[in-house]
């Protein structure tokens, strides 16, 4: 990523395609963590846990998207 000091101390400018490219790296994160959920989700074998591991899987998935939509946000600006 291309970052360089702003003229405004305490701030940091970088280029908005960094950010574009950070977000979609996100996106690929999130899609890879929500298609891991659901081969957990009632696995017999696996017990409780895994549900809750599926569930885990499933919000970070989440969480991980919003964060790129966030990205993708301000490298719009």
């Amino acid at each position: 990523m291309t970052t360089s000091a702003s003229r405004t101390p305490g701030r940091l400018h970088v280029e908005p395609a960094d950010l574009r490219t950070a977000a979609r790296l996100l996106d690929s994160t999130a899609g890879s963590l929500a298609s891991v959920a659901p081969n957990l989700d009632g696995r017999p074998d696996a017990g409780a846990s895994s549900d809750e591991l599926a569930t885990a899987l499933g919000a970070l998935a989440q969480a991980v998207a919003a964060v790129a939509d966030e990205v993708r946000d301000i490298a719009d600006r």
